[in-house]
């Protein structure tokens, strides 16, 4: 018995030593290769995760190039709207804006658009150098975005602004765990927080180096951090809420901007615990069964040793699905890489060259899967039918093309209808051919291939077509890799090829923009020459007809029935120059040239010149004129008061022009509106009004309504049509009212600007009511003061012998010594020799030969003497188109006088060019 008890006790004894040592030597080495097995197998996941994460910087960076490629060029009108388009492409980014280099959003989309903080950031500096770049995460609204900057091809001044979500790389980091809760994490240069499963840290920015500053307990993990920085790589322990953690940290190799990244996790989830838990489990049955048999013990012994090689078998097999993952992330890296090569060539394709690119990139494509045809089909309707057309096609070498360098039609029908039905839904076909129906072989032209992946691609939501590829020489299905990227690379090479039609149509339509602008400034240039032309031709001989006419008004002493026929002739010239500067009126307007010039006026100079003018009109018609002002209106005004006299002038003729007996009232009160006067005016009279018909075309350029009954009536029909849009350009309006057969009433609405709070008083509206004024009339300028110039030479030059007569008449009054030319050179002659030495000169425009203007040059230019350089020399011209007073002025004369020549306008040149008697 005590041998048995000693020999169990020494086989006891025995299996303990045994059990005992064996335990410690497995443990100690067990620990030490699981140990470096866990931080080899931690650094090749962080190596993993830099690969992923850089490839989706890469792709995001491409991508913003993309975005940044589209706005080449393109207006600030349009920006919005390209930035819209591409929204939908890109749905990744919650904001695009592109900024200027002052820090201005020159346009924006999305639900967060840049803010004036990134302009701050170095990101903004390396886009305006011509490079993209990430910010770190930045606050926005109760969250945090990255922005990404890219700068936009051919323009220096503006750059392209990305919102990306501030989770964006937490999201994506978060599908990829260590053991049961390791993770990766991203932090920038400084210690910020990028990435994280902790959602609050990255929105919160987190940086414990910052934190350790304060509270030693962060001591551990700021010391890891710190290394991670400073772009250091290897593996740190530390404790974090009582949790002692491995982390294995390295930058990114994609990130310029610093970036780093680190795979954590807790210790107490590593294999190791498994061993301990092990070994443990192993010691106590071993001391409870050792007792038993040797056998028992021995076979317990074996057990750890069988654990330890279950343990190796599983990390290493662990380490081959890491290996795996890196190989598919290296495939999928350089299938990203060929169709961001590929898609960058053909965006910088020429029109010229689109085609040939277009098949290059599709064989790059193709190649990188390994396909050995790749085609484009585009959907249409023709018809009733529906159709996809095979676009372009590529083959490796060694296949026969099916494209014959023409577009082929398919036809779809019932029975291929399932085909379609798929892809319209996003669905893809990745099947073998011999799998396929045959009608729907037809339809995709894939008789040759024995395997195809059809990939369809929509755009603004619209089914628009499909890339199909195909394997020809053995049956090898495509990866879901594959076909994920290139689904991508076949949405870009569809919206490039659209971009291309949209600029081949954008260039056919530039064209045709061009001929028409062409032809519409030539019709233009004809219009502005005739108008000159007939302004000249009408106005010369009616500078005689009204000139002499006047003279001989003027000097009085004529018989009643001579006196009749020259105020006859008068009126009839005088009506023919209003139609003329009627015509010349709505080509201002027409050609945009028409111009207001304000100054300020007196109301009640205005108002008696309006009334002087007009009242003559009323004649032997027994006509009532009634005007009914409003006192407090302000006397000083500021506008253009030439236009608004005309504005009156016109609708007050109309008035007596169309009313035989009766009355005619013109009400004139105003609104004030801030710094503003408001005209309001009203003229009623009780004429032959208007049909409602007539009344909705009155304003209508070159119409004279009722043409039967007005028939007798003097005028262009264009009165009305200037007078409306002269109101409009003085931010006012012009309406009518009329009731056929009883009268009209045309009401304005003027807005002149605000000078005085002086009113007109009672005593100066009582004065203007009552016509207490003196009447202006054709013997005002026989009663014209005029100066003394009887000490003064004047030399007048005109072709036309007759205008010479008209200006000598004019002159004679003020007695100043007159000489004549009959042309440009002659006149020159007589400016070179100097004797006399001419006061003034009056230059007509168009002589044959040489014209006024060459002439005045001549005269500028080529004599060279002081009096010949200053001279005063006064254009006299019967071409009033617009911009001939500019055009004289820049080229040497000193003023303007248009034919007919108005009396007051010659007396204004005089007294400005040339000195009375007594003046100094």
């Amino acid at each position: 018995m005590k041998i048995r008890i000693r020999a169990i006790l020494v086989i006891v004894l025995t299996n303990f030593m045994i059990i005992l040592l064996s335990i410690m030597a497995g443990t100690g080495y067990v620990r030490q290769n699981i140990e470096k097995y866990i931080e080899t197998d931690m650094m090749v996941v962080a190596d993993i995760a830099d690969r992923f994460i850089s490839s989706e910087i890469s792709v995001l960076k491409y991508e913003a190039g993309e975005i940044a490629e589209n706005l080449t060029g393109a207006s600030h009108e349009n920006l919005g709207g390209i930035l819209s388009a591409q929204s939908l492409v890109y749905p990744q980014y919650v904001g695009m804006s592109v900024m200027n280099e002052t820090s201005e959003i020159v346009a924006s989309f999305g639900a967060k658009p840049a803010t004036q903080a990134v302009f701050e950031t170095s990101a903004v500096k390396s886009a305006f150098l011509g490079k993209s770049e990430f910010t770190s995460t930045m606050p926005y609204g109760e969250g945090v975005v990255f922005y990404l900057t890219s700068p936009i091809p051919g323009e220096a001044e503006n750059i392209l602004i990305l919102t990306l979500d501030g989770m964006h790389f937490s999201n994506l980091a978060s599908e990829y765990k260590v053991w049961e809760t390791g993770h990766i994490f991203i932090d920038d240069s400084e210690g910020y927080i990028i990435a994280n499963i902790r959602e609050e840290w990255v929105q919160n920015r987190q940086n414990f180096i910052l934190q350790a500053k304060e509270d030693s307990r962060y001591n551990d993990i700021a010391s890891v951090i710190s290394k991670l920085v400073a772009g250091e790589r290897g593996i740190g322990y530390y404790s974090l809420n009582s949790v002692s953690r491995i982390c294995a940290y390295r930058p990114i190799t994609g990130s310029q901007e610093g970036w780093c990244l680190g795979i954590v996790a807790p210790l107490s989830e590593s294999p190791v615990r498994n061993v301990d838990r092990g070994i443990f489990i192993i010691a106590g049955i071993s001391f409870l069964l050792n007792i038993a048999a040797a056998i028992v013990a021995s076979n317990f012994i074996k057990k750890p040793y069988e654990e330890v090689a279950a343990l190796k078998e599983e990390a290493e097999a662990g380490l081959a699905e890491h290996k795996n993952m890196v190989a598919e992330i290296e495939c999928r890296d350089h299938l990203l890489q060929t169709v961001n090569r590929a898609i960058d060539l053909l965006l910088r394709s020429e029109f010229s060259d689109f085609s040939v690119t277009m098949r290059k990139c599709m064989g790059m494509m193709a190649e990188s899967i390994g396909a050995d045809r790749m085609y484009i089909h585009k959907n249409h309707i023709d018809g009733s039918k529906k159709y996809n057309t095979k676009l372009y096609e590529w083959t490796s070498e060694g296949l026969e093309s099916r494209e014959n360098g023409r577009d082929t039609y398919f036809l779809c029908t019932e029975q291929n209808f399932s085909l379609q039905d798929k892809l319209s839904r996003g669905e893809s076909i990745h099947s073998f051919v011999r799998d396929i129906p045959k009608l729907c072989r037809e339809c995709l032209d894939v008789q040759a291939a024995l395997s195809v992946m059809v990939i369809p691609i929509f755009l603004r939501n619209e089914f628009w077509g499909f890339v199909g590829f195909d394997n020809c020489r053995s049956e090898r299905l495509f990866t879901e890799n594959e076909e994920y990227i290139m689904r991508s690379g076949s949405l870009l090479l569809a919206s490039a090829l659209m971009r291309n039609e949209y600029m081949l149509g954008l260039r056919d339509t530039s064209i045709k923009l061009e001929s028409a602008l062409a032809e519409a400034e030539a019709a233009n240039n004809a219009k502005s020459s005739f108008l000159a032309h007939m302004s000249h031709e009408i106005r010369t001989p009616m500078n005689a007809v009204i000139g002499l006419s006047r003279l001989m008004l003027d000097e009085g002493n004529l018989n009643s029935e001579t006196e009749s026929n020259l105020e006859k002739i008068y009126s009839a010239g005088s009506t023919i120059l209003s139609i003329v500067n009627d015509i010349l009126d709505i080509s201002k307007i027409e050609s945009g040239k028409f111009e207001l010039y304000p100054s300020r006026y007196e109301i009640t100079s205005l108002i008696n010149d309006i009334i002087t003018q007009n009242i003559v009109r009323i004649g032997e018609k027994p006509i009532t004129f009634k005007l009914h002002l409003d006192e407090n209106m302000p006397n000083v005004l500021n506008g253009d008061d030439l236009r608004v006299k005309q504005i009156f002038n016109n609708l007050l003729s109309n008035a007596f022009k169309y009313t035989n007996e009766g009355s005619v009232d013109w009400y004139l009160t105003y609104e004030r509106e801030g710094d503003a006067v408001w005209l309001v005016s009203s003229i009623k009279d009780t004429g032959i009004g208007m049909k409602p018909e007539s009344v909705a075309k009155l304003f209508s350029e070159y119409n004279q309504v009722d043409i039967q009954i007005n028939r007798k009536v003097e005028g262009t029909g264009l009165g009305l049509a200037i007078t409306k849009r002269m109101a409009e350009m003085m931010g006012g309006s012009v309406t009518a009212e009329s009731e056929y057969g009883k009268g009209s009433v045309f009401s304005v609405r003027l807005r002149q600007e605000y000078v005085s709070i002086m009113p007109i008083g009672k005593e100066a509206a009582e004065n203007l009511m009552d016509f207490k004024y003196t009447l202006s009339k054709r013997t005002n300028g026989a009663k014209m003061e005029r100066m003394d110039l009887s000490h003064a030479h004047i030399l007048v030059v005109d072709d036309v012998p007759t205008n010479l007569d008209v200006v000598k008449g004019m002159l004679k009054p003020y007695k100043v010594n007159i000489d004549c030319a009959t042309n440009g050179r002659q006149a020159i002659m007589m400016i070179r020799s100097q004797n006399p030495k001419y006061d003034a000169v009056f230059m007509d425009h168009m002589m044959p030969g040489m014209d006024g203007v060459e002439a005045t040059k001549n005269i500028r230019e080529k004599i060279g003497t002081p009096y010949a350089q200053n001279v005063p020399i006064i254009a006299l011209t019967a071409n009033a188109i617009v911009g001939n007073e500019e055009m004289f002025l820049a080229n040497g004369f000193q003023d303007f006088i248009s034919k007919p020549i108005d009396t007051a306008k010659l007396d204004a040149v005089l007294r400005r060019w040339v000195k009375g008697q007594g003046q100094e």
